[in-house]
């Protein structure tokens, strides 16, 4: 198998990577090629796991950067969508600095008007 060049390097959030993906597979389907099952692994996973809508995804990762949140914090929030403090806290330990109370339960107050509970399979 040959090796694809690589274009460009970009950390992406779960909904960014699955609208990549879908575009993968769809050319794939379009030129009649098999879909290797490791992007239909893939696909499937972040499918299921994807908890913002990747057409809101933007909104989310604007306001985020306005907290001062370093890009890695940001797509760990997205991917995870925390419900408390404590779940949020973690997620941001590559942060040069402490995130006041206030701040914190602000950025959860924002993201619980974004994320979708996705239940079963």
């Amino acid at each position: 198998m040959s090796e694809i060049p690589l274009l460009e390097e970009k950390p992406l959030t779960n909904p960014e990577a699955l609208n990549e993906l879908k575009k993968v597979i769809d050319r794939l389907q379009a030129q009649g090629a098999p879909i290797p099952l490791l992007l239909t692994r893939t696909y499937d996973y972040l499918k299921r796991f994807s908890k913002i809508p990747y057409e809101r995804v933007g909104e989310v990762k604007e306001f985020l950067r306005s907290k001062d949140l370093r890009e890695e914090s940001i797509i760990m929030i997205v991917n995870m969508c925390p419900k408390t403090v404590d779940e949020l806290r973690p997620l941001l330990e590559l942060e040069d600095k402490t995130l006041e109370t206030s701040v914190a339960e602000e950025i959860l107050n924002f993201m619980s008007q974004y994320c979708v509970e996705k239940t079963g399979k």
